[in-house]
């Protein structure tokens, strides 16, 4: 197809969607513009998924304190079926069978190699090993196949300020470093840079920059501007997902720092209402002593709010590259929205999720995240994923 050119098609992206009516197929208007490949799909567009009523499993299911968790950092699920868990609480890294049942631990509070004070997951790298990262100690842990530390590496604290994020298949990481102007007074912006680093040799390749939270500062110091943040991204392959700022689109970034694509779900931006603004400031100042609340009720009344909310506020990629996007959330809400992309950047589904699940990995079938009970226990969670058969459609 020649630049400038377009062409509107209708697909068929899952045999479920070829059995619906005409009008609910997704349609998308694809062109290229300088190179970048841009796909369009319609707001009303796409199934809707859900996950099972109940979790297909649930690791904190068992009789001995084994099973229990404090403040799980990651999960995630290797290619013969075992299930990880990073426990921030007694800074383990947990090992389980694909049903469940507790194989083995590594680590335990402290600073030394194979120790941990604060656990980070990254990812996984090459046949199924791990890396995990100190955010305290600065260290990067290389865990074996088998699930024992094979390799330490520490970065010294004159490489700045850095949050590794995801491991790329050479065993590079993708990682991100936040640069934030000079406190001056006033309102001023983050800016969040893309990293493709070498743990071993240090060897760090700018990818890519976005702007970030706003901040601003008064008689109270520095604080974020409410309705702003960063951008989130997630890796896919050797590409970067980005979403960033109060359209709700997806862009593809490539590790030689280009821009490969771009996926839009024709949803409009929302702009942020008055009511919106009033709630999030009241429930503020009310936790607040009289003249706390009335020095933050004047930087309220100067800052310079946004005039529409973001677009998503997280970012997963499953195995099979389809790219899950959340919508914005600045309060508790009953549920997670979703906005499921696939392979071709067509927004294929809309999945609802319930609010006390956080889902940290996602898989074809089935995604795995961690929450809380009614007794504020913590659990981490295995739900299959619920789409519609042939001819059918599931309720919202």
């Amino acid at each position: 197809m020649q630049p400038g050119r377009i062409a509107r098609v209708s697909l068929c992206v899952l045999a479920a969607a070829c059995a619906r009516s005409p009008d609910r197929l997704p349609t998308a208007t694809r062109y290229d513009s300088a190179g970048i490949r841009v796909v369009v799909t319609p707001a009303d567009a796409g199934e809707e998924w859900r996950l099972g009523a109940a979790p297909s499993l649930d690791l904190a299911d068992g009789p001995t304190s084994v099973h229990s968790f404090s403040r799980i950092r990651g999960i995630l699920e290797l290619q013969d079926g075992r299930i990880v868990v990073l426990d921030g609480g007694t800074c383990e890294i947990r090992y389980f069978s694909a049903r469940a049942e507790p194989l083995h631990q590594v680590g335990r509070c402290g600073r030394q190699p194979g120790q941990f004070v604060s656990l980070w997951l990254v990812g996984r790298g090459p046949a199924d090993e791990l890396l995990v990262w100190d955010l305290e100690t600065r260290r990067f842990t290389w865990l074996s196949t088998a699930g024992q530390p094979r390799a330490f590496v520490e970065l010294p604290d004159s490489f700045g300020t850095v949050t590794p994020w995801y491991v790329f298949a050479d065993s590079r990481v993708l990682a991100t470093v936040r640069r934030t102007p000079a406190a001056l007074r006033g309102a001023m912006q983050d800016t969040t840079v893309l990293w493709d680093l070498d743990p071993e040799t240090r060897q760090q390749t700018r990818l890519v920059s976005k702007p970030g939270v706003w901040w601003w500062t008064g008689p109270r110091g520095r604080e974020p501007v409410p309705f702003t943040g960063n951008a989130v991204f997630a890796l896919r392959a050797n590409a970067v997902a980005i979403a960033a700022g109060s359209e709700h689109a997806v862009e593809l970034w490539s590790r030689a720092g280009t821009l490969q694509a771009r996926y839009i779900d024709e949803r409009p931006a929302e702009p942020l209402t008055r009511a919106e603004i009033s709630e999030y400031r009241d429930t503020e100042l009310r936790s607040m002593d009289a003249a706390a609340a009335r020095d933050r009720l004047a930087e309220w009344n100067a800052m310079p709010l946004p005039a529409y909310r973001l677009a998503y506020d997280r970012l997963l990629i499953s195995p099979d590259g389809r790219i899950w996007a959340r919508d914005y959330e600045w309060r508790d809400q009953r549920d997670h929205r979703w906005t499921v992309f696939d392979t071709s950047g067509l927004a294929i589904a809309r999945v609802r999720t319930p609010a006390f699940l956080e889902i940290l990995e996602l898989h074809e079938d089935h995604v795995l995240g961690h929450g809380t009970d009614e007794n504020g226990r913590e659990h981490a969670w295995v739900y299959a994923i619920d789409r519609p058969r042939a001819g059918q459609r599931n309720r919202p």
